[in-house]
């Protein structure tokens, strides 16, 4: 799979990885091929872009066909999926797909197959929806506490209900890690380019930051002569030494802009990362396990 990570600016997403490798692709003028896209990318990029960038390869068709998968959870991911989301025109493909999954999968997913724009929007609506989902989530369990009331238990009633459900509606931190910031921004920006209001997405993003500043507040309400921040993937009890964009490491550098002394506490693969990013910034204790 072709990174394409976050390039801020009117595409959001750097595709540059996956466009020269389309572009080299073309410059060997292969034929009667099946090219499938798997990373994230922005609408209308494969309609747009990547045909254009194979023009020259006879009979070759360009697909999406992106996963849902959660870092630490992978392999039950792709073996259990909720969805197989297949973008493509290639009825051929098509086929040969949902052979293949029915060959792997466990469950018995729900199959869509819808056009590649059709596929790129669906891809980055559904992270839009679960980060809004959180930071409603983090917003009552934020109320909960203000009125000293078990957020638990109201959160876990609240999707009692099934028109919401209990998944992703938890207490805990803000959203974070490589997915779910990005792609709720780009998603809000896809929606402003076309003239469609942002308002909902925009909350969401702005409230996940609120939630950071909230719980950095309660910590600072104990006074404590220093802070110890453990487990700092950007999810929880990770071993996969992921910190882009984690909530906890937001919240050590707002104490630290507090004139706290924090210490990161965790495995040495996940403070070695913390340390190229944050050098001497934070005092470290390392353990032999998450849990430690």
């Amino acid at each position: 799979m072709i990174q394409t990570p976050n390039s801020g600016g009117d595409k959001f997403y750097d595709h540059t990885f996956l466009s020269n490798l389309l572009f080299d692709i073309n410059k060997m003028k292969v034929s009667n091929k099946k090219i499938i896209i798997g990373c994230t990318i922005m609408p209308n990029y494969i309609n747009n872009i990547g045909n254009y960038l194979i023009s020259d390869c006879y009979n070759t068709t360009l697909s999406y066909k992106p996963e849902f998968i959660a870092q630490g959870n992978i392999i039950n991911d792709i073996l259990n999926p909720d969805i197989v989301l297949i973008g493509t025109n290639d009825i051929e493909l098509t086929n040969i797909l949902k052979k293949l999954y029915l060959k792997i999968v466990k469950n018995k997913p729900e199959f869509c197959i819808v056009s590649p724009l059709e596929a790129e929007l669906i891809k980055i609506s559904i992270n839009g929806y679960i980060t809004t989902k959180i930071s409603f989530a983090n917003m009552i369990s934020d109320l909960c506490d203000n009125f000293k009331i078990n957020k638990n238990i109201v959160l876990k009633s609240i999707g009692g209900d099934s028109r919401i459900g209990n998944k992703y509606l938890n207490s805990g931190y803000s959203y974070g890690g490589p997915c779910f910031p990005r792609d709720t921004k780009a998603l809000a920006l896809l929606l402003s380019q076309n003239n469609i209001n942002n308002d909902i997405l925009q909350a969401t993003t702005k409230y996940n930051e609120f939630h950071s500043n909230f719980l950095t507040k309660k910590l600072l309400d104990d006074n404590l002569n220093y802070y110890v921040i453990e487990n700092v993937c950007y999810k929880d009890n990770s071993k996969i030494p992921i910190i882009e964009e984690s909530p906890k490491l937001v919240i050590a550098n707002k104490l630290l802009l507090n004139n706290k002394e924090v210490y990161i506490k965790d495995t040495e693969n996940i403070i070695n990362e913390v340390k190229k990013s944050y050098g001497n910034k934070f005092k470290y204790i390392i353990t032999l396990h998450n849990n430690e």
